[in-house]
């Protein structure tokens, strides 16, 4: 992670050796990483050097969207974690949810999903996260999942960086909560790699629902369909009735939208 070693590596394109060094001398054994976000804990097995990045994640920049999210979530809350991966939002959800409440866990990959259920069982959760392999978005049927070189990069937009693929569902998150009754979310988190503003538009009616108050959306503006831009997002996702919209930046193009109903403050 020093950013003299990261320039090395990407001059002389050795990433992916330098991921598998770096996996075999600092993941343990058994593969189990213990992570903390105050107040919470949570173990990972982690099978890949990606899987590995991912849970590391947690000790940079994730950490702070996360622990703003914590800090809004109650007990018994529902919450639809969106481009779940392996869960490392779902299990920390599901500890401040509590018992009484529940996580929706989407993930349409299938290694994920079968990882995903895995860490549910390794934190005894497994009752309160719904593993759901589907993505969502706002046309029903199937699609090619692509999977890049990067790390977590998985997407279904187009124009995405496509090394292999994996046909998957999709469904519209609208038609899954009147289809299978599921409760409208009091919190959403999305990160699908510039296929955001499809799950957006395939979910607006349950986001626009007086229940649903908190929504937390990763937005890619590099990888939005033609004539898709940031601000078209924050409109939108201010016109369902969010009124209190922050942006939080990362090193790259890349931000968070946390937004939060006005008249449902907590």
């Amino acid at each position: 992670y020093r950013p003299g070693a990261l320039r090395l590596v990407r001059t002389f394109h050795l990433q992916d050796f330098a991921r598998r060094v770096y996996f075999r001398l600092a993941c343990p054994d058994d593969g189990l990483i213990e992570v903390e976000v105050k107040p919470y804990r949570a173990v990972f097995r982690v099978h890949t050097p990606e899987e590995l990045r991912i849970v590391e994640s947690l000790g940079g920049g994730e950490t702070h969207v996360l622990t703003r999210l914590l800090s809004r979530i109650k007990p018994g809350d529902v919450i639809y974690d969106v481009g779940a991966n392996v869960g490392v939002y779902s299990m920390f959800f599901a500890r401040a949810a509590g018992e009484t409440g529940a996580v929706y866990a989407f993930e349409p990959s299938g290694l994920a999903y079968c990882h995903l259920g895995e860490n549910a069982e390794l934190n005894r959760v497994n009752g309160q996260v719904k593993c759901v392999r589907k993505a969502l978005g706002d046309t029903p049927g199937r699609a090619v999942l692509r999977f890049g070189t990067t790390i977590g990069d998985s997407s279904l937009a187009r124009g995405a960086i496509e090394e292999r693929g994996e046909e998957v569902e999709v469904i519209r998150g609208d038609d899954f909560v009147t289809e299978f009754g599921a409760p409208v979310p009091q919190v959403v988190k999305i990160d699908v790699e510039g296929f955001e503003f499809s799950v957006l538009r395939g979910l607006r009616n349950t986001l626009r629902d007086p229940h649903c108050r908190l929504l937390c959306c990763e937005i890619h503006p590099q990888l939005l369909p033609a004539g898709v831009s940031k601000q078209t997002v924050l409109d939108f996702v201010h016109s369902l009735g969010f009124a209190e919209l922050e942006l939080v930046p990362r090193w790259d193009r890349t931000g968070h939208l946390i937004a939060e109903k006005r008249d449902r403050k907590l």
